[in-house]
C-alpha cells in the first residue's frame, strides 16, 4: 500500500495506460494506412471542403443584405 492506495490499483492504472497507448497507436496506424491508400485522404478532404462550401453558401443566402431589397 502506497499513500493509502492499494498496490493493485497502481498496477491496474499502469496496465490500462499501456493498453490505452497501444490502442491509440494502432488506431493512428490504421487511419494512416487508410489515409494514404488509394488516395482516400485527398478524396476525404475534397468532399469535406465541398460540403463545407455548400453549407456556407446555404447559410450565406438565408438572410438578404439590406441593400438587396
Amino acid at each position: 500500500m502506497r499513500d493509502g492506495i492499494p498496490s493493485t490499483y497502481h498496477q491496474f492504472r499502469l496496465t490500462w495506460s499501456i493498453v490505452h497507448v497501444v490502442l491509440i497507436a494502432l488506431l493512428a496506424l490504421f487511419v494512416g494506412i487508410w489515409w494514404f491508400s488509394e488516395n482516400n485522404g485527398s478524396r476525404f478532404i475534397e468532399s469535406w471542403w465541398s460540403g463545407s462550401v455548400d453549407v456556407w453558401s446555404a447559410v450565406f443566402h438565408l438572410s438578404p443584405f439590406p441593400w438587396e431589397r
